[in-house]
């Protein structure tokens, strides 16, 4: 089974969907939408903050849909280093709330990250705070695993406190297949779980320009020139991040 996980217009730069009630006729869909189109009973969204979770939790709520809802961290080896040691192990974690006792841990997990480190976590804090109503997710991009092969990071994960599920796909970037191979054999080293997934940040694949130009205009890298040619955003090679590419993986 291919899992889509979806992200919102919260998570800035990143999402299209919005949590609106209707889509707008001037072109942003809203999730509430997509989720009854699908005929889903359950709904991943997962974003880079807690911002947007209780207009999530309402809406879908209102619709009926259950709602499992992650937050993507940012992680290093020590969320107290200085900024550039910190960057050396920089990479992604997500974090599930698995029931309503488990939102509230997450809450406390957030803003904890947001008020003392930056909005750096490591994992000594998730130790700290875990508990079994989390799950721990190692996304399939910036993962400590696509980190440590492809941009020689130096990320030392330590998550014996629980057995963690590593994120797999293929949207078409050219190494894709490479980072699938190295994620598989990690986690059969390893004996943890995988789940195939397909991450959802538009509804058609023409959207990649829209999205692109608000990718562009919420980055605003200085003295770093960025057109549709050349956005100089990491991941920005394909158009797969929709619904119409999950549809067609999934027929």
């Amino acid at each position: 089974m291919i899992l889509p996980i979806f992200s919102s217009n919260f998570s800035i730069g990143n999402s299209l969907l919005t949590l609106d009630e209707k889509s707008s006729p001037e072109g942003s869909d809203s999730l509430l939408d997509i989720a009854q189109e699908l005929y889903l009973k359950q709904i991943v969204v997962v974003d880079h903050t807690m911002i947007g979770f209780k207009k999530c939790h309402e809406a879908f709520k209102k619709l009926n849909i259950q709602l499992i809802f992650g937050v993507k961290f940012s992680a290093a080896n020590n969320r107290f280093d200085e900024p550039s040691l910190r960057e050396t192990s920089h990479h992604r974690v997500i974090v599930f709330a698995k029931n309503d006792a488990g939102c509230k841990e997450l809450v406390k997990l957030y803003s904890e990250a947001h008020t003392k480190s930056d909005g750096f976590l490591d994992y000594s804090l998730l130790k700290e705070r875990w508990s079994d109503n989390l799950d721990l997710v190692f996304p399939f991009y910036n993962s400590f695993i696509h980190k440590n092969n492809f941009y020689g990071k130096q990320c030392l994960p330590e998550y014996s406190f629980t057995r963690p599920t590593f994120f797999v796909f293929v949207h078409g970037l050219p190494y894709d297949d490479i980072l699938r191979t190295k994620t598989l054999d990690y986690a059969a080293n390893h004996g943890l779980n995988v789940q195939e997934a397909h991450f959802i940040y538009y509804k058609n694949r023409k959207d990649i320009d829209a999205f692109v130009t608000y990718s562009i205009l919420t980055d605003r890298k200085a003295g770093k020139p960025q057109t549709l040619d050349r956005p100089e955003l990491e991941g920005m090679g394909s158009a797969e991040f929709s619904v119409e590419s999950y549809l067609e993986k999934i027929q």
